[in-house]
């Protein structure tokens, strides 16, 4: 499990957050079946710090969320 690039979160940590946040997603368009483009929106504001791409990325830890069994 890597973490993630920007916020710090896991794989899993980010499937919860995605689940339970007020998300907006949209087929953007379809070019060639079956190849889509598609958007999600994510408030920025339910965080405590900044998540944009631009933003200096800084190690956080950020708990433990769900655990894996392999």
């Amino acid at each position: 499990m890597t973490d993630s690039k920007y916020a710090g979160y896991d794989d899993y940590q980010i499937y919860l957050l995605l689940s339970c946040a007020p998300i907006q997603g949209h087929i953007a368009g379809i070019v060639d079946v079956p190849n889509t483009c598609t958007t999600i929106g994510l408030p920025m504001d339910i965080f405590d710090f900044d998540i944009r791409p631009e933003a200096p990325a800084e190690k956080r830890q950020l708990g433990s969320a769900a655990f894996a069994s392999s």
